[in-house]
Order: C-alpha cells, then structure tokens, then sequence
C-alpha cells in the first residue's frame, strides 16, 4: 500500500509488529508514509508518539504530501549529480585541470 498509514495503538496492531521490542515499549503511536521514487518505495517518513490515539486522520495527506516532496528532491539530487558526472566527463583535460 503505498499510502500513509496510521496506528493509533501500535501494541495492539499487526502492522507493527516487526518493530525491535525496545523501540516498541516507548512507541504508541505512529503515522509513516512511504518515499515513491520511480513507483518504488525507498524510504519512510515516520511519527511515533509515546500516547495512543496521537494522530488524526486529516494528518495523513498532509504527511503523504511531504513524503512526496521528499521523493522529488531526492530525485532532483540524482539529476544534478548525473549532470555534474556527464559534464565532468565530457570537459576538456585543460577545464578539469584549472578546476
């Protein structure tokens, strides 16, 4: 599912499970959405709280939307470095040299 998710009491979910039992006694809590890049997720942006029932519903788009911003700026990092590598290797000797 590639959209926010919200746990209001992660002791009592089974979507939280797979979380380390140290981590899980201090998280109640938690609302994640998923980093797309390219239709692939590559990363989460979580908020856990230590109170049950910490997060409403109308927070899940606004996360989602900074999750998506997210994915652009990596995506535009990727840009410039790959633009940066092709100039560099297309430079003249001479240009790399006074650089």
């Amino acid at each position: 599912n590639k959209q926010a998710l919200r746990i209001d009491d992660t002791q009592n979910s089974p979507h939280f499970n797979w979380v380390d039992p140290t981590t899980a006694t201090y998280i109640n809590s938690l609302l994640t959405a998923p980093i797309i890049i390219n239709g692939v997720v590559t990363g989460f942006i979580n908020l856990d709280s230590k109170h049950k029932n910490n997060f409403v519903e109308e927070q899940e788009p606004q996360l989602m939307a900074f999750a998506n911003q997210v994915a652009i700026a990596i995506q535009r990092a990727e840009m410039i470095q790959q633009l940066q590598a092709q100039a560099y290797k297309s430079a003249p000797l001479s240009y790399c040299r006074q650089m």
